[in-house]
């Protein structure tokens, strides 16, 4: 769960379907030939990660609260989930929150604030030195 938590945060998550649509989608538009061998490029570098069939329904859960993490002030960091709008989300979708689905979701939510949080660390490292 965090492999795909921390993929989900950093915007990786290739699949084999997508590949494919990828080739259906250059093969659709006509396009060959160097621009799309670096669209294949940009896409291989991309992380593929694979979760088992008993993760999906909590990962499926986590990525629709996406809109749902509190943030430090106006447009300061991400400091978790809001996890009264969660259960409002949890409720909308049928689903019971109960101590299974909390350590999922709080196991994910874990890891995607270390991806944000190394995010917004390397950004002020890289504000000091523009600074000099």
């Amino acid at each position: 769960m965090s492999d795909a938590a921390r993929t989900w945060a950093t915007g990786g998550g290739s699949t084999t379907k997508a590949r494919e649509a990828l080739e259906e989608e250059l093969a659709g538009f006509g396009i060959v030939g160097p621009g799309a061998d670096q669209l294949r490029a940009r896409f291989a570098t991309e992380t593929e990660i694979e979760l088992w069939p008993e993760n999906l329904a909590a990962f499926a859960f986590f990525q629709s609260v996406a809109t749902q993490w509190l943030h430090a002030g106006m447009g300061g960091s991400i400091v978790g989930l809001n996890y009264a709008a969660v259960a409002v989300v949890a409720n909308a979708q049928g689903l019971t929150l109960d101590g299974n689905v909390m350590a999922d979701l709080q196991a994910m939510e874990i890891e995607a604030l270390a991806v944000f949080r190394g995010r917004e660390e390397r950004e002020r490292q890289q504000a000091r030195s523009r600074r000099g």
